[in-house]
């Protein structure tokens, strides 16, 4: 056994429930999702990538020790441990990261004496490495955006024949009318917004699918860039977008939104985002090395 070595399983270390990893994990890399089809007439096949990578498996062989007469209390304590789903795996030399493990399945469990059992378990996790705290929700600190005409009057969300310019708090101009649209600044009608609120959060990482908290009432915008989702929002509304769902109260609400849900994922780099003023945004990054 490794005893310096340490598993960790939704916050719990293997050796609280007397488990110990025989070996430093093999960690297969993740594989992408690509399709192979032949084409009469074409040499060799064509590659179609789907953009997408399988989910892998971590194989650990463990051993326990114990009193003869607590092997199968033990053995009962270790499968709990294992029952979890959807929790952290971490390993004690890689302190900065952690994988997403769906679930796990056990072989059988080996009784080598009376006090020593040995069992391997197999870890089913997502095909990335997490960044410990990216997955800490944090607010959105907004700076104001207001649309104004050409002499800086404020106006309505209806189009003016005249030029419009949006500014910030600063006064500072971020968008004029004679200029190409940015989506971020138009509901899904067509008509540019008379207020609303920005930022800037920087993904250090891979582009990842964060999920959003949004409060207020009414419907809003939420804009990532150059993409977006209109939701109608009532008190709150939660935006998964790794699951691909939005939801309140564990109330499945899909269908009060409309877009794509990887239309405001994040990318590498900077990211602008903003909402209709009146609203607050929530943000689990879930930052993430593929």
């Amino acid at each position: 056994m490794n005893l310096g070595y340490e598993v960790s399983l939704g916050g719990i270390p293997s050796s609280r429930v007397n488990a110990y990893a025989r070996n430093r994990p093999d960690i297969p890399y993740p594989e992408r999702d690509i399709e192979e089809k032949t084409i009469p007439g074409r040499n060799g096949v064509l590659h179609i990538d789907n953009g997408r990578k399988k989910g892998i498996d971590i194989e650990i062989e463990f051993n326990y020790i114990c009193n003869e007469n607590k092997w199968f209390e033990t053995w009962r304590h270790i499968g709990r441990w294992l029952s979890q789903k959807n929790a952290r795996l971490c390993f004690s030399d890689d302190k900065e990261f952690f994988y997403l493990c769906h679930y796990v399945t056990v072989d059988d469990n080996c009784r080598k004496s009376a006090r020593i059992g040995n069992f391997k378990a197999t870890f089913h996790c997502a095909p990335s490495w997490y960044a410990i705290g990216g997955d800490a929700e944090g607010k959105l600190e907004m700076e104001d955006v207001y649309l104004v005409n050409s002499d800086g009057e404020l106006i309505g969300n209806e189009l003016a024949e005249e030029e419009l310019f949006l500014e910030n708090s600063a006064n500072e101009i971020i968008w004029d009318s004679d200029g190409n649209t940015i989506k971020c600044f138009e509901d899904l009608t067509g008509k540019v917004l008379s207020s609303l609120n920005e930022t800037e959060i920087v993904n250090g990482y891979c582009r990842c699918s964060p999920i959003y908290r949004i409060i207020g009432n009414g419907k809003c915008y939420l804009a990532v860039n150059d993409g977006g989702m209109e939701m109608s929002v009532d008190g709150y509304l939660i935006i998964d977008t790794e699951r691909r769902i939005a939801y309140k109260e564990e109330k499945n609400l899909s269908y009060t939104v409309k877009g794509d849900y990887e239309d405001i994922s994040l990318k590498e780099g900077a990211n602008r985002i903003a909402i209709d003023g009146g609203f607050e945004a929530y943000i689990t990054p879930n930052w993430r090395v593929d």
